[in-house]
C-alpha cells in the first residue's frame, strides 16, 4: 500500500488557496512550466499565421504534454495544509 505522506514536499497549500514553493525543486518546476507555457503561446501565433495545420498540432500536441505532465507534478508533490 503506498503511504500517503510526502518526504519532502516542493510546494505547500492552505485551505485559503495559498501556494507557495518551500524546495528549490518547486522554483524550478514552476519556472518549467512557465516557459513551457510562454513557448506554447509564441509558437501558437506563428503557427497560425504560417496556415499549416499538420505542422500546428505536431509542434503544439508535445507542449501541451509537456505542460500537463509538469502540472502533474506540481499538484503531485503539495503538501496541503
Amino acid at each position: 500500500m503506498a503511504e500517503t505522506s510526502m518526504k519532502e514536499p516542493w510546494f505547500t497549500s492552505s485551505r485559503l488557496g495559498r501556494f507557495f514553493p518551500v524546495h528549490w525543486k518547486g522554483w524550478a518546476c514552476i519556472g518549467a512550466l512557465a516557459m513551457t507555457l510562454m513557448t506554447g503561446a509564441v509558437l501558437d501565433n506563428v503557427l497560425r499565421s504560417h496556415g499549416d495545420a499538420v505542422l500546428y498540432y505536431v509542434v503544439m500536441c508535445p507542449i501541451g504534454v509537456v505542460a500537463l505532465v509538469l502540472a502533474g507534478v506540481i499538484a503531485g508533490k503539495t503538501e496541503r495544509t
